[in-house]
């Protein structure tokens, strides 16, 4: 008896010796299986820390020896971290990645609960007769006894039943371990209700040869990241190279313009600026146009709050009419006589923008007055397809490999500098005629801050995320500033045509004329004043303009009809402000009093993970 008492006694000294100052409660992996052996993985430990510690750490083996034992021929596997549910660093072993969870600056006690994500990818054939999946559910290397233990692993296609073996205990142990296969047979699930330290569940399921969708000697994500960083950097060579044989602009020939060589109502003048409307000015910009030529006429009504318009119809537009001109014509006068709370009230705001845009582009995309190169504009269609087909395929390609929050990120990302990008783009093309040179410095600046800072981010994030980051830094830089410099490059392929170049020109110096114009010049009439009027509403001058004639003896309009002696110099910019303050006014009025209906809806994404190696407390 005494014999036993003192083994006993020293058996437990020894357990004590060797002994973790942590147990894991219970252990949960789940591990889904991809076509190209990648496998999406997620770990949930339960570990109660007998004395204090700053947490756990895991291993992830990415390097070990091929079949034959050795390291001549090593097998490497990619490994990812996605996320985690504590605080966490990396530090690089010998063909380990020891991941640290847990805070360095504060320790913790008793029950506490780690979950992390990974990605594991072996990406190689070891053998040339069958495929297989041999891997440690539970590695060996774990230092400590582990409780409960469940697993699921799921397959993307059916398997053999008769191929498959599970196996638990210490290195080299034969014994089989619990596991059931689903009627599918896509999915493997176990159950242990206990392991001691140094023990292993493992996993071998043969598959027929070409179950694995992967190239036998080239690693398909490394493969990826590479050719991202070719195409990109071509790709960003292309739009620069067709930017250069098919979208350079001649030189803006500068200089004030009294009038244009041709009829150009307010709302092309407008468009041909920078290939836009915007209703609040080119609306009331064309009535004072209409009104001057005999077309309509303008009552003022009511007082105050209440005060209102009335746009009479007097004639038809010529045929000779522009078709934009024309549907705005009939946009507003779908009777003889309208007010503006007629028009607010109606859908005329959204068949504006609709119709009369359209039109628009219709009149200067086709024929003599396109206003653009055709050739430069399928060259830019072009690049613009291979440049969003770049960005969709990024995005996808992160989705499909790395789940959970990293896949939205990344994805909106490259989806969000595509269309920023593009947007400005779109801008710089259209619009930086009429910008100063202070302000195309400030977009600029801005530009080149927001890049940088995408680029910070997306590093920063891929430091912590991605093991093999060297490459996937090359990839990201390389994708973000194509999407980002291509896109910009490629809305500025679109060359003027001989008449765009031709017409712009005049349009600007009418501009310029209407801008810079000198007060109270002795040689402005009457008819300058009021022919020129709708064109300086349009670009925002209409005070200025109206404040150069002040002192002119000049009789009121007989189109417009109001209660009170208006000096004829305030007349036209004092109307255009009361006619938008009216038609808002009206507008807002309309919406408030509409029906309101409201939509909500929730989306999630789940997360992945790894397996591999073995763990302990720090």
């Amino acid at each position: 008896m005494k014999r036993i008492t003192s083994i006993l006694l020293i058996s437990l000294f020894s357990i004590l010796l060797w002994a973790e100052n942590f147990t894991v409660d219970s252990y949960d992996i789940s591990l889904d299986v991809k076509e190209d052996q990648s496998m999406i993985v997620k770990e949930t430990i339960n570990v109660d820390f007998s004395t204090p510690s700053h947490g756990i750490y895991r291993d992830i083996q990415y390097r070990f020896s091929n079949p034959n034992g050795n390291f001549a021929d090593p097998i490497k596997a990619e490994v990812n971290l996605i996320s985690s549910s504590s605080p966490y660093s990396i530090e690089k072993e010998d063909g380990f990645y020891r991941i640290y969870l847990g805070d360095e600056d504060k320790t913790v006690s008793g029950k506490e609960s780690y979950t992390i994500e990974y990605t594991y990818a072996l990406n190689k054939d070891v053998s040339e007769e069958y495929d297989e999946l041999y891997y440690n559910i539970v590695s060996p290397a774990w230092d400590t006894l582990i409780n409960d233990i469940s697993w699921t692993v799921t397959f993307p296609k059916a398997i053999d039943k008769n191929r498959v073996w599970v196996t638990i205990g210490e290195n080299g142990s034969t014994k089989k371990g619990n596991y059931t296969i689903s009627l599918d047979r896509k999915q493997i699930s176990g159950y242990e209700d206990g392991l001691i330290n140094k023990s292993a569940i493992t996993l071998r399921v043969e598959m027929d040869e070409g179950y694995w969708l992967i190239n036998k000697k080239v690693d398909e994500s490394n493969k990826y990241l590479v050719a991202a960083i070719v195409v990109s950097l071509l790709l960003l060579c292309l739009s620069f190279v067709l930017w250069y044989l098919y979208g350079r602009d001649l030189p803006l020939k500068k200089g004030k313009r009294e009038r244009l060589s041709e009829e150009v109502t307010p709302l092309q003048f407008s468009y041909i600026l920078d290939q836009t409307i915007k209703e609040n000015s080119e609306f009331p910009a064309m009535l004072f146009y209409w009104a001057e030529r005999g077309y309509i006429r303008i009552e003022e009504i009511g007082k105050d709050d209440k005060k209102d318009y009335i746009i009479e119809k007097l004639k038809d537009l010529p045929i000779s009419s522009s078709k934009s001109e024309k549907e705005l014509f009939s946009l507003i006068f779908f009777k003889d006589s309208v007010t503006l709370k007629d028009l607010a009230y109606s859908d005329f705001t959204t068949k504006f923008y609709d119709k009369v845009q359209k039109a628009l582009r219709e009149e200067y995309s086709k024929g003599e007055k396109r206003l653009t190169n055709k050739k430069s504009s399928i060259m830019q269609n072009i690049v613009l397809i291979a440049l969003f087909a770049l960005t969709v395929f990024d995005a996808i390609f992160i989705s499909m490999k790395y789940s959970g929050i990293l896949s939205f990120i990344y994805s909106f990302i490259f989806l969000g500098l595509f269309i920023i990008s593009a947007l400005i783009g779109s801008l710089w093309q259209t619009r930086a005629h009429i910008w100063s040179k202070k302000k195309k410095t400030i977009i600029a600046i801005f530009l080149a801050l927001a890049g940088l800072f995408v680029i910070a981010i997306s590093l920063f994030i891929a430091k912590k995320t991605f093991l093999n980051f060297p490459l996937v830094a090359f990839s990201l830089i390389s994708s973000i500033l194509t999407i980002t410099i291509g896109s910009l490059i490629a809305c500025n392929i679109e060359q003027r045509s001989e008449y765009g170049q031709k017409v712009l020109e005049e349009c600007l110096g009418l501009r310029e004329y209407i801008i810079t114009s000198r007060k109270d010049d002795e040689e402005k009439k009457k008819d300058e004043y009021t022919s020129l009027m709708p064109y300086a509403l349009v670009i925002g001058e209409g005070k200025n303009w109206s404040d150069k004639f002040e002192n002119l003896n000049l009789s009121n309009p007989s189109w417009f009809v109001c209660g009170n002696n208006y000096p004829f110099w305030i007349i036209w910019y004092s109307l255009y402000t009361s006619m938008n303050q009216s038609y808002k006014h009206s507008y807002e009025e309309h919406i408030a009093s509409s029906p309101t209906s409201s939509t909500s809806g929730f989306s999630g994404v789940a997360g992945g993970g790894f397996s591999g190696g073995g763990g302990g407390s720090w």
